[in-house]
């Protein structure tokens, strides 16, 4: 086999796990594409960005709670990170074995706290130009 025929053949596995992982989730393969030209194995389907390592994951491990299933881990994980990236979250394979999570209370409040700090960030930078134009 050639490494071109190699690659292609590569290629066309990766894809068939897209299917796999469109299927079970009613998404449409035809709405994938790969970024990077696959190079980097993350692929877009319907404005999620997945690697193919948690494609074969979900597809390789059962939910033990059936709330904790892709889409909830992938919404899970956005959110905390657009509070914080230095927040750590878990992989698939233990959020479907059902690990330790922040609950949505302390989610709620770490939101409600990085909106404070933005407004008073805000408040701060208005006094200091304030200040700044009176010299």
């Amino acid at each position: 086999m050639t490494l071109e025929e190699l690659k292609k053949e590569y290629n066309n596995i990766l894809n068939e796990w897209v299917v796999k992982f469109c299927e079970k989730h009613g998404l449409y393969f035809e709405d994938s594409m790969w970024v990077n030209d696959g190079f980097n194995k993350i692929v877009e389907i319907s404005d999620y960005f997945i690697s193919i390592d948690d494609i074969i994951v979900d597809l390789t491990t059962e939910d033990v709670l059936e709330e904790r299933d892709f889409f909830s881990w992938y919404d899970y994980c956005l959110r905390l990170k657009t509070i914080d990236l230095d927040i750590v979250t878990p992989n698939l394979k233990s959020y479907k074995a059902n690990c330790p999570i922040i609950s949505e209370s302390d989610i709620e409040k770490l939101e409600k706290a990085k909106d404070n700090v933005k407004n008073a960030e805000l408040l701060f930078k208005a006094m200091l130009f304030k200040y700044k134009c009176n010299e």
